[in-house]
């Protein structure tokens, strides 16, 4: 909403202020993010690791 309201704003000088305020939301984020690719990397490489079993197993032939 904030967003919205500052590109049909006029006084462009209260943007940077503005941002401050969105700093904790962008802490947040990134917290949620790494969370996110800390799982999706401890899934891969349990997968990698099955798949390569299979490989060498040549179970992947058919």
């Amino acid at each position: 909403m904030q967003v919205a309201a500052l590109t049909a704003s006029t006084y462009y000088l209260s943007i940077p202020r503005s941002m401050l305020l969105w700093f904790p939301r962008w802490l947040l984020l990134g917290r949620a993010g790494r969370r996110w690719f800390l799982l999706c990397a401890a899934v891969a490489t349990r997968l990698s690791a099955l798949h390569m079993l299979m490989f060498t197993d040549y179970v992947w032939a058919g």
